[in-house]
């Protein structure tokens, strides 16, 4: 597997999609949680499902400077996708851009 891409298991949800996602660049509001694991052992879990769009803005650069700082301490971070918002929100994009052609003809 590609470390940029999204596992294959996800990836097969919508494929058409989701198989071109790069990680590295996806919007914080598409995340549902962030679980981060430090050589310790100890783990830092978000859910970031429920959270309100100004508290997504804080979170991402909170997240950017934790992972800056921590960085030598960090194993791992897991990114969960929430591929239900990321598929309505696509959905209704297409649709508002096939109107707009439609409208053009």
């Amino acid at each position: 597997m590609n470390q940029n891409k999204l596992p294959d298991e996800v990836i097969a949800l919508w494929p058409e999609i989701l198989s071109d996602i790069d990680v590295r660049i996806i919007p914080v509001e598409y995340l549902a949680s962030v679980n981060i694991t430090f050589k310790d052992k100890r783990t830092w879990n978000v859910n970031l499902s429920k959270k309100k769009k100004s508290d997504l803005t804080a979170f991402q650069k909170e997240l950017s400077e934790l992972l800056s700082h921590y960085e030598k301490n960090i194993v791992s971070v897991d990114f969960q996708i929430n591929v239900e918002k990321v598929k309505k929100d696509v959905q209704k994009n297409t649709a508002k851009f096939l109107r707009r052609i439609k409208g053009v003809e």
